[in-house]
């Protein structure tokens, strides 16, 4: 009798104390639920910033974004410029060819997707028309299971691409028109892109 006494107490007490904690947790990083109620900007900045601290690598032209997150230029892609810094979990290369004078080549492209299909941690966010279709076919090589991920330029002007749990995965969309129609607003692609690999392709 007075073991069963004893064990329901350490059972109160270690179940008050598992409560506390997940209280504790959740109030110093939101949960899923939480996440989804920020606004649009607001999201995408905390993923990029707290949830999966992201080392966003820049090339073309930057204007500065709403909400501060971490973004260097290297200026141009090579294995070094674009290794993930040590304090950041994922790695977003991000090529703003809306004005098609990035100098991005092919031979980049395919270095990029060498250490995409390496590592997991990258994601390739491009905006632009001038090299779709080559990664739309880089993209359709990479995966080899005869499928076409049917990329047109006339339609569409950014990528997301990703290589994850040994899956490529590609998103595209966005009409240049539109996107000049509000001012290439930099902060919600950017944003949006990382919130879109969290929905679709991690989960958050």
């Amino acid at each position: 009798m007075k073991k069963a006494i004893v064990c329901g107490l350490w059972i109160i007490i270690l179940g008050t104390l598992g409560i506390v904690i997940a209280l504790w947790m959740k109030k110093a990083d939101p949960q899923s639920e939480d996440i989804r109620s920020m606004p649009y900007k607001e999201r995408g900045a905390y993923l990029l910033t707290k949830r999966y601290p992201t080392d966003v690598i820049w090339f073309g032209e930057y204007s500065e974004l709403e909400y501060a997150i971490n973004v260097r230029f290297p200026g141009t892609i090579s294995r070094d410029s674009i290794k993930k810094e040590e304090n950041c979990s994922k790695a977003m290369i991000v090529i703003n060819d809306y004005s098609s004078e990035t100098g991005v080549t092919k031979d980049d492209i395919d270095l990029i997707f060498e250490i995409l299909s390496t590592d997991s941690r990258y994601i390739l966010f491009y905006m632009g028309r001038k090299n779709l279709a080559y990664i739309g076919e880089v993209f359709d090589q990479s995966k080899n299971d005869g499928t076409k991920c049917g990329i047109n330029p006339d339609y569409c002007t950014d990528v997301i691409v990703v290589h994850y749990n040994g899956e490529w995965k590609l998103v595209s969309g966005g009409q240049l028109d539109e996107i000049v129609g509000r001012g290439m607003n930099l902060s919600e692609e950017v944003y949006g892109a990382m919130d879109t690999c969290c929905t679709l392709f991690w989960g958050y």
